[in-house]
């Protein structure tokens, strides 16, 4: 099976300026992780137009290197809500939100098989750091990645480390600048 993982799915942006844009991803699993609870009323409308040509699941949480119940920081504006307050460009809201992170290996040990298919973009306003942390300590799973795509967020130095430890296993992590 080939799966598209949408992590930092926010309001389902991924299917009309990706997904859509070929037939590449026609019948494939895409998982919609948004820990945002503002964005899931709308990422399930948008999902619900595509259920005729992807297998849509959405999971109403983070991924991360590993398992808690995290503060999760609501923006005055609805763009990049994130869990780490240094993220945030602008104030964020006075509303408290507790968002449970997942660990991304043990998902993928769970929801997928040795012999499937991944395409990972992260556009996760911070989180990408220990999600990619995670597949390095768990480089098996990397097999089923074919493409990891991401949107960078500050942290040069940890960004330049994470890009020259995946070469040195012969991945590359591309761009996401949608």
């Amino acid at each position: 099976m080939n799966y598209f993982f949408d992590v930092g799915a926010n309001i389902g942006q991924t299917f009309y300026w990706y997904l859509e844009k070929t037939n590449e991803f026609d019948k494939w699993g895409v998982f919609c992780f948004e820990p945002s609870p503002r964005n899931l009323t709308q990422l399930t409308l948008e999902a619900q137009k595509h259920t005729a040509k992807y297998n849509i699941v959405i999971c109403p949480f983070g991924l991360g290197g590993d398992w808690e119940i995290s503060k999760f920081y609501l923006k005055t504006d609805p763009a990049a809500d994130s869990y780490s307050e240094k993220w945030l460009e602008n104030e964020y809201s006075s509303l408290q939100v507790l968002s449970s992170k997942i660990d991304i290996s043990w998902f993928i040990k769970t929801y997928t098989t040795e012999n499937d298919n991944i395409v990972l973009k992260l556009d996760c306003e911070g989180s990408e750091y220990e999600i990619l942390k995670s597949l390095l300590q768990n480089q098996d799973l990397l097999s089923r990645i074919s493409k990891i795509m991401v949107e960078w967020h500050g942290q040069e130095k940890k960004k330049e480390e994470l890009i020259e430890s995946f070469k040195k296993i012969n991945k590359s992590l591309e761009a996401w600048n949608l």
